[in-house]
């Protein structure tokens, strides 16, 4: 498993299509499941809010259920994103060097790409 991508470049078009097709069919709960996707991917690909004070340059890591993520601050913004299968050993370095500031953003991220991988 192995994710690239760029903060806003997702589609939701399947998932919005399923819906009312769900709906329709009278799966409702598969309905509301459509529809809690679909909510979750507009929030993932929103356009981005997240800064830092300072204008600096950060890989930023965060672990989780054999899940490594990483998030690239560029000039103090969240610019990009990857996540890929690694032990917990192996991200014990990256983890040491996030900043700080950064940590519990990055763990909490790894934990939602481990519960979703």
């Amino acid at each position: 498993m192995s994710s690239r991508g760029r903060i806003g470049s997702r589609t939701t078009h399947g998932w919005t299509t399923a819906n009312p097709r769900a709906a329709g069919s009278l799966a409702f709960e598969f309905a509301a499941q459509v529809q809690d996707e679909i909510q979750a991917l507009d929030w993932v690909t929103s356009p981005q809010r997240v800064t830092t004070a300072g204008a600096g340059d950060a890989d930023v890591y965060g672990w989780s259920g054999d899940v490594l993520v990483r998030f690239g601050v560029r000039g103090g913004r969240l610019c990009e994103w990857s996540q890929r299968r690694c032990s917990r050993p192996r991200a014990a370095p990256r983890l040491a060097a996030t900043p700080a500031a950064w940590a519990e953003f990055a763990r909490s991220n790894a934990e939602l790409a481990a519960a979703l991988a």
